[in-house]
This record gives C-alpha cells, sequence and structure tokens, in this order.
C-alpha cells in the first residue's frame, strides 16, 4: 500500500470522527438549551453540521412518529407540515441576517434550531400520546 493513499484514508477517516463528535456535541449542546441552560461555546457551525442536524431531524421524527403514536407524521400531510416548519425557520433566519447584516447568522440559527428541534419533536410526541382524544 502507498504511504499516500493510506495518509489520504486516514485523512478522510478523522474528518468523518471529527463531524460525528461535533454533531454530538451540538445535540448535547441542543439538549442543555432545551432546558435553559447556555452552552453556546461548544456550538460547531458549519454547513456539514447543519446537514447532519436535518438528517438527524428527520430521523427522529421518522421514528417517533411510526413507533411511537398511531397516526404517523410521515404521511403527505406531515412531510407538508415538516416543508412548512422548514421555511418558517429559514424566513426568520433571513430575516434576522437582513436586521442584523451578519451572513454567518443565518448558520449559526439554522444549527441552533435543529439542535433542539429533534428533542422538541420526541417530547411533544410523547405528551401527545397521552393526551385524551
Amino acid at each position: 500500500m502507498d504511504l499516500t493513499i493510506s495518509i489520504q484514508k486516514e485523512s478522510k477517516l478523522s474528518a468523518l470522527t471529527k463531524e460525528f463528535q461535533a454533531l454530538i456535541s451540538n445535540l448535547h449542546c441542543g439538549l442543555k438549551l432545551l432546558v435553559f441552560r447556555n452552552e453556546l461555546r461548544h456550538l460547531t457551525a458549519s454547513h456539514d453540521q447543519l446537514f447532519l442536524l436535518l438528517f438527524c431531524y428527520g430521523l427522529t421524527a421518522f421514528i417517533t412518529t411510526y413507533w411511537i403514536t398511531d397516526r404517523p407524521v410521515f404521511e403527505w400531510y406531515g412531510l407538508s407540515y415538516l416543508g412548512i416548519e422548514l421555511v418558517s425557520i429559514l424566513l426568520i433566519g433571513f430575516l434576522l441576517t437582513k436586521l442584523s447584516g451578519n451572513k454567518d447568522l443565518l448558520l449559526k440559527f439554522l444549527i441552533l434550531a435543529y439542535c433542539v428541534a429533534p428533542f422538541l419533536f420526541l417530547v411533544s410526541s410523547l405528551v401527545l400520546i397521552k393526551l385524551p382524544e
């Protein structure tokens, strides 16, 4: 095996490991924000993290609605609900960016919103199954 190939493979694996460690750190930060503790200094804001957090949120919604609730959200009306939620979060982030003039604020806002979103979805689903119809 060539030395340059092994170095490239190792650097790709270490970059992937760092992204997943940052994802766990962001989710931990979101859990602490949910209970009103300020842990923003551990937040990692990047486009890769936004994609991973969106994937984590979608996976949480999928698992929660299909295994906990009687009526899954991933029907056509559920997909439109998640789409409207995404558009509204993007609109709020856009307004924050325009008002402050800081372009990096949109990415940080989206990371913060989707750090907390999986836990909010999980808690709201658990509360909804306990409510009487």
